[in-house]
Order: structure tokens, then C-alpha cells, then sequence
């Protein structure tokens, strides 16, 4: 098993130093910059839908079902994680947080669900979004709003914790 964790590594380490030729920049999800040359984004995309990821890499993290694991940064730290598998910790979130961070990514990606229950004390605050030019009628953020999503997002939160 250490073995194939070691090639994992080493593989990891290859694919990350590959990634940096020829760097470009561009704004694919509100408020976030990417710096890649081939990636489409996916990562950052199959995470806003709550899809499973599979961290790779120091720093990264990913979630399975119910579960979440982030990889040290440190790339020393992370190369011992790798090579004691068995001790790494996995944290288990409740339901409440998922549909949370539904309502945060789907923000994010440009879309406020409307008919979300979290919402029912922020009808005042949505009808402000629309009235001003943040939003259309079925929640898609227009491009000034779409600016200011995680602003939009953050807003949204706090009346839900009332």
C-alpha cells in the first residue's frame, strides 16, 4: 500500500508542476480567479454542485457523501500523510451544512433558488436585489450582481440565521 501511496505522490507532484507553463488567468465563477493553461475549471464546479472530489495535492481538499478531508499544505506535511494513509482523518458534516453551502454555491454560480425554504425571511431583500438590477424575476444574477455574489451570498446567510 505504501507503494502505490509513493507513486500517488510522486505522480501528484508531476501533474502539479505540469500545470504551471504558460500560465493564463480568467473569471469563470464569482469573486474567484483561475490560473491554469488547459483546465476547464472542473474542480472548482463539481465543489459549487456538492459533487465528490478527490483532493490531489498539498492544500487540497475534497468530500465524499457526508464526509469532507482537506490535504496539508505543508508539502512535507502532505508527503507524511501520504505515506501513513491509515491515519488520516476524515470530518463528518450534518445536513444543515449541505444545504447551506447549496444555497452558497448556487449563488455563486449565478442563480438564486428562489423557492429555497432558507430564504422565506429574506422576500424583502430579494425583491430589493430585482428592484435594483442585482437580479432578474427568476433569479439569475445579471453581471452586476453576479460582482457582488459572495457579498449577495454572505447577506443571504444572515437572514437565515435569524
Amino acid at each position: 500500500m505504501k507503494r502505490v501511496l509513493s507513486i500517488f505522490f510522486v505522480f501528484t507532484i508531476i501533474i502539479s508542476l505540469s500545470v504551471f507553463g504558460n500560465i493564463r488567468t480568467e473569471s469563470i465563477v464569482a469573486g474567484t480567479v483561475k490560473m491554469t493553461k488547459h483546465d476547464e475549471y472542473r474542480y472548482i464546479i463539481n465543489r459549487l454542485n456538492l459533487r465528490d472530489t478527490l483532493p490531489l495535492g498539498a492544500g487540497a481538499g475534497g468530500s465524499f457523501k457526508s464526509g469532507m478531508v482537506m490535504n496539508l499544505v505543508s508539502f512535507e506535511q502532505y508527503k507524511d500523510s501520504v505515506e501513513n494513509f491509515d491515519n488520516r482523518r476524515l470530518m463528518i458534516f450534518n445536513q444543515d451544512y449541505f444545504e447551506l453551502e447549496a444555497l452558497k454555491s448556487s449563488i455563486q454560480l449565478g442563480k438564486i433558488p428562489l423557492n429555497s425554504a432558507l430564504l422565506q425571511n429574506a422576500q424583502s431583500y430579494l425583491k430589493d436585489l430585482k428592484n435594483n438590477g442585482f437580479m432578474t424575476e427568476d433569479g439569475c444574477l445579471t453581471s452586476k450582481g453576479f460582482y457582488w455574489a459572495f457579498n449577495i451570498a454572505k447577506s443571504l446567510l444572515e437572514f437565515i440565521k435569524k
